[in-house]
């Protein structure tokens, strides 16, 4: 019976920080649960210490939904999912990332959008890389990096990467498109 009516573990998260679970009354159950969370909290702080994973992460609302969702199954989760939790979920975020792009298009076909670009050094691996995004009212989204390191220092080679961009967006939703202020970005932004 628990499958179809345990309440959907975002949404009790969500009712968590906004309070809303605050006016019930404890019960007995919940009230003689202290040590069995101190148990819990040291578990998982040992395995925060173990991975080397930072302690930010543990005020991420997607922290709390794993451990909602951990509690709502109940004991015996077995933990040996490296499959279940490499692949298939990364599939299901690949296109889910997809369908949000898609809405993110029609937008940029609509009011129109602009290419963004950031180059930044590698010092360490001493290579120039740039990331290209498009920004709209919907928001930024990461296109794709490059490395331009054999690119960064030729204007018409710099050129011909943001016009395919534009082609790959569609010359007739962008706007504008903002580069770096090097001379070779300026000289292809002349182009």
């Amino acid at each position: 019976m628990d499958k179809f009516f345990t309440p959907n573990s975002a949404d009790v998260v969500k009712a968590r920080k906004e309070g809303r679970d605050q006016g019930r009354q404890k019960t007995l159950n919940e009230m003689c649960m202290k040590d069995l969370r101190n148990k819990v909290c040291k578990d998982i702080a040992r395995f925060f210490y173990h991975g080397g994973i930072p302690f930010h992460l543990l005020t991420l609302d997607s922290f709390h939904v794993m451990c909602e969702s951990i509690g709502q199954f109940g004991p015996g989760l077995k933990p040996d999912f490296m499959y279940e939790a490499r692949v298939p979920p990364l599939k299901k975020e690949v296109e889910d990332t997809k369908k949000a792009m898609a809405k993110h298009k029609q937008e940029w076909a609509q009011k129109g959008c602009s290419i963004l670009s950031d180059l930044w050094p590698d010092s360490t691996v001493q290579k120039d890389i740039v990331n290209f995004l498009v920004n709209s009212t919907k928001g930024s989204d990461f296109i794709r990096s490059m490395d331009v390191s054999d690119v960064v220092k030729d204007g018409n080679l710099v050129f011909k990467i943001l016009d395919d961009l534009v082609e790959e967006v569609g010359e007739e939703n962008v706007v504008e498109v903002v580069t770096h202020n090097a001379f070779n970005y300026v000289k292809a932004g002349k182009k």
